[in-house]
């Protein structure tokens, strides 16, 4: 094939993937009734989450889950049977700390 054909097939390629992704886009929503906020701070609340990563010091251990977004679980005790992958409900105070929202956790569950 010709350089100009290549060229061109590539030039209409791009412009349908664009016209996809923009007309696709128009149908997607982004749910916020799970972001947390500000207003949440200092009260108790329950997030939903899967665990990518647990984090093991002396006096505490720290949970990040993924949800709409990552979040920080603070768990004052140090024999959890958890696992990454695992979904779970925590419940607990939101705080923050260095700017990040963490949930000190009174509560946590694994779910199914």
């Amino acid at each position: 094939m010709q350089e100009n054909t290549l060229l061109k097939i590539a030039l209409i390629c791009s412009i349908i993937g664009l016209i996809s992704i923009f007309l696709l886009s128009k149908n997607l929503t982004f749910d916020q009734t799970n972001l947390i906020t500000k207003d949440e701070l200092d009260q108790t609340i329950k997030v939903k989450g899967v665990i990518n990563r647990i984090t093991n010091y002396e006096k505490n251990t720290i949970i990040e889950i993924t949800r709409t977004e990552k979040l920080d679980i603070v768990l004052f005790e140090n024999n959890i049977n958890l696992k990454p992958g695992e979904k779970i409900t925590a419940t607990g105070q939101l705080k923050q700390y260095k700017g990040n929202f963490e949930l000190l956790a009174d509560e946590i569950k694994v779910i199914n």
